[in-house]
């Protein structure tokens, strides 16, 4: 009951803010466009021949797209935002109920579960990425049901549940390109592990052949074996981010990196490339104009990528600190990420409370984003120690260990993985990449904290009639 009144807590408070004029998803006439994100294809587009559009598309996967383009078909341009909003606003409900019975379940814990519920539910970034019409508050919701569907199964032992999981991680992977392809291996080698059943692994095989069929399409016709043509310029933002213009010259006229790299940053137009050898043309819309959709940024991001690879062989030490820089911008809060700033002034104080109270983003500094970045190592480490102080070395007891407590494993593994990405291949949007896993890392660190507090206490507990009993006159007698 506590989740479902969380749920409506959360949906009246998004409400009330849509309401009040301080958070819409209409009120930035850019921002709050699906045409004006890089991610997406026009809308007219997607509307005219959306198989089409969809066969050709190679900046992103087709999950998102496709969603845009079923809206398309049923809507006008005008109220695609809004049904969004609508969609966004359900899910973050539906989210903050899942996650309270994750908690409640993997601590037995009620007021944990209710308190981080309330967290969640007036969490400044589920309200403003509701009204942000990316792919981002989606995303972060599918890993909140990942999370839940293997909680389902430890609690049921239902097989459904798996395939569930199953369904929403090959969703994540053709919603959003952080969550790359080759998830699918440890994927199914965990439904190996936690099934009773063949049939489960089999029918979550078959579940992988949507994402590979996509690579499989990319690579045929565009040369790029993933989901997204991007990850190049994104590797090359990442590892050129302390370096000068004047040093890329300089390594591109000793020939370690390309010249294009050296002179034109990532994801610049497609149509300023044309003279550097980047010319080709195409009949197919999509393909034809001068974006990051063009026909010639698959040949410019292999480009990117290869010079990328090359200054990180040449000095590995420079792209180690770039990354920790990234990692400070992951950690900072995402309601602070510039794509939201109207959203967040319109909340006023209740950002301020969880950004500088809760995060601790002001008395941290933007050396180090928020306390998140001391938080997510910190935890992880917490978790893995006693883990290993329970199981010890015992085969057995590692294996009952991973079959028990798989929901939150998979949690500290879903935050850690996107840390990873988000800091390792992106420069300048870290924080947005944050916001993917937030209500996940918030759903790991209650667990393990209510584990952690509740351990102490025992020790304490236990110290106190342990000593207690060794005072006691029988035992001073027997002394």
């Amino acid at each position: 009951m506590p989740g479902v009144a969380l749920a409506a807590l959360h949906i009246a408070v998004a409400l009330g803010y849509r309401l009040s004029g301080s958070i819409a998803i209409e009120s930035d006439p850019r921002r709050g466009s699906w045409d004006w994100h890089w991610q997406t294809l026009p809308l007219a587009d997607l509307r005219a021949d959306l198989a089409e559009s969809l066969w050709y598309l190679h900046a992103q996967p087709p999950g998102y797209n496709l969603l845009g383009g079923l809206l398309a078909k049923l809507l006008s341009d005008a109220n695609v935002p809004l049904a969004l909003w609508v969609l966004n606003v359900v899910l973050g409900g539906v989210g903050v109920a899942l996650a309270v019975d994750i908690i409640r379940g993997a601590t037995g814990s009620r007021w944990c579960a209710t308190i981080t519920g309330v967290v969640l539910a007036l969490h400044p970034t589920l309200l403003l990425y509701e009204a942000y019409p990316l792919y981002t508050h989606l995303a972060a919701m599918l890993c909140v049901v990942a999370v839940w569907c293997v909680h389902a199964f430890v609690t049921t032992r239902r097989e459904s549940a798996l395939v569930g999981f199953a369904a929403t991680a090959i969703a994540l992977i053709l919603v959003r390109s952080a969550f790359h392809i080759a998830l699918i291996v440890p994927l199914l080698a965990a439904l190996a592990f936690l099934s009773q059943r063949r049939r489960t692994v089999v029918m979550a095989t078959l579940l992988c052949i949507l994402p590979v069929a996509v690579c499989v399409k990319n690579q045929a016709l565009y040369g790029v074996m993933g989901t997204s043509s991007w990850a190049g310029q994104g590797l090359w933002r990442i590892a050129s981010a302390s370096s000068s213009r004047a040093d890329l010259s300089t390594l591109a006229s000793t020939g370690v990196i390309d010249t294009v790299p050296a002179r034109f940053a990532a994801f610049t137009p497609p149509a300023e490339l044309r003279e550097s050898g980047y010319g080709k043309t195409s009949d197919i819309v999509i393909l034809a104009r001068d974006d990051q959709h063009n026909i010639n940024v698959p040949d410019i991001g292999r480009t990117y990528m290869r010079s990328a690879l090359a200054l990180i062989a040449a000095d590995p030490l420079a792209y180690l600190r770039n990354v920790e820089r990234a990692y400070a911008q992951f950690c900072e809060p995402s309601s602070r990420f510039k794509h939201v700033r109207d959203g967040r002034q319109g909340l006023g104080v209740h950002e301020t409370v969880y950004s500088d109270g809760l995060y601790g983003a002001s008395w941290v500094g933007y050396r180090r984003g928020s306390l998140v970045y001391f938080v997510i190592p910190l935890s992880l480490l917490i978790y893995l120690i006693a883990a290993g102080t329970a199981c010890g070395r015992r085969p057995e007891r590692w294996v009952a260990w991973a079959r028990r407590d798989a929901p939150v494993a998979i949690a500290g593994a879903l935050v850690a993985y996107i840390a990873l990405v988000g800091s390792a291949f992106e420069y300048g949007e870290n924080a947005r990449f944050k916001a993917l896993v937030e209500p996940t890392f918030i759903i790991f660190i209650a667990i393990v904290t209510q584990r952690s507090v509740t351990r102490g206490w025992d020790r304490v507990t236990n110290r106190a009639v342990i000593e207690r009993d060794d005072a006691s006159p029988g035992r001073l007698q027997e002394r």
